[in-house]
């Protein structure tokens, strides 16, 4: 049997209508000892045990399935005659086989979850090329202006979103989103939002309009315990006029050719 959370799995068994005693389990679970009764009949702790007492078990051993810092199942033996009691070398036997038997399913255990991690990492490098392409590959041309954008996931996979939408040869406009948290789930989040946002990006006359509608979808859309902030703005090359709207984004920095900054 094998400890699966709270719950004992029996794996592989002989016998028909197959149950442990209690107090043999926990017995060996609790203290991680050995458990060796030669005769029920006669042992106090066993031998009124309704489990015990209704398959008429006469001898039993158990041992714990023990790696080096847990214990991870039982092997138990019973049998309802007396012609062969379960002796001390018994016991030494079923415990040498317990330690081999640890030993496999352990690394059995390990081997399936470096799989599993295995498989993640390639799913998660998979989406981290998709989320990547919805990025901006190159920044558009725009007379007057020199524009650029670069995204670093801290993870594989992220919630940080830009885009560019030129209008014309000489005005654009920029998008900076933030979603909450990290990983797949925020990833998934950006995905919803840039789809909206390209959605209502046509040349608005509002910039307020835009982000209210979008305020709106995503809203509606979003987990409770997520959350999303965009800054949108609109950048004329010719004039350099900068229109901008901003849902809760860190305000952005403007830095002028002449400014200076002292220490």
């Amino acid at each position: 049997m094998t400890a699966e959370g709270d719950d004992l799995v029996v794996r592989a068994n002989k016998g028909e209508g197959f149950r442990i005693s209690t107090a043999v389990r926990d017995r060996v679970l609790n203290s991680g000892l050995s458990v060796l009764v030669r005769d029920t009949s006669i042992d106090d702790a066993f031998r009124e045990r309704r489990s015990i007492v209704e398959q008429h078990i006469r001898t039993l051993m158990a041992v714990p399935l023990q790696t080096r810092d847990k214990i991870i199942g039982i092997i138990y033996v019973d049998s309802p005659s007396l012609q062969r009691e379960f002796s001390k070398d018994d016991l030494n036997l079923l415990t040498v086989m317990a330690n081999v038997a640890a030993i496999r399913i352990e690394n059995t255990r390990l081997f399936e979850v470096e799989q599993a991690r295995q498989l993640m990492a390639r799913e998660l490098e998979q989406a981290a090329e998709i989320q990547q392409g919805f990025l901006p590959a190159v920044a558009p041309v725009i007379r007057g202006l020199d524009v650029a954008g670069h995204n670093a996931p801290c993870r594989t996979v992220g919630g940080d979103y830009y885009d560019f939408f030129p209008y014309g040869s000489s005005r654009i406009a920029m998008v900076l989103g933030d979603v909450s948290g990290k990983g797949m789930p925020a990833s998934l989040l950006m995905m919803g939002l840039q789809a909206r946002v390209q959605v209502l990006i046509e040349e608005p006359k509002s910039l307020a309009d835009v982000m209210t509608r979008l305020n709106r979808i995503t809203s509606a859309n979003c987990p409770s315990n997520r959350f999303i902030s965009l800054f949108f703005c609109i950048l004329d090359g010719d004039t350099g006029e900068l229109i901008f709207c901003n849902a809760g984004h860190n305000p952005p920095v403007l830095v002028r050719a002449m400014e200076t900054t002292s220490s």
